[in-house]
């Protein structure tokens, strides 16, 4: 009997070495690639204001060679409140 799932599988396409590197990123805090792909889509999509748990930064986790430098908000805010205190 095929397996029936209450919604329907989607398909994205990283590259592989970053699906290799996410596996382990997932794995590390006791996660799964669906729950924190839900979880970050939950945080774009408003639905909350919680980025899912990631592992601390390690030689294995860095970026890919010619990826583009995300800007941590949070850090952003909390440098832009001191200065203005």
């Amino acid at each position: 009997m095929p397996s029936v799932h209450k919604n329907p599988a989607r398909t994205f396409r990283p590259e592989p070495e970053l699906y290799e590197r996410a596996k382990t990123a997932v794995a590390e805090v006791g996660s799964d690639m669906n729950g924190h792909l839900v979880a970050f889509l939950r945080w774009l999509t408003h639905e909350t204001n919680e980025l899912p748990e990631r592992p601390s930064p390690g030689p294995r986790l860095s970026p890919a060679p010619g990826a583009t430098k995300r800007i941590d908000a949070k850090a952003t805010a909390s440098k832009t409140r001191t200065q203005v205190e």
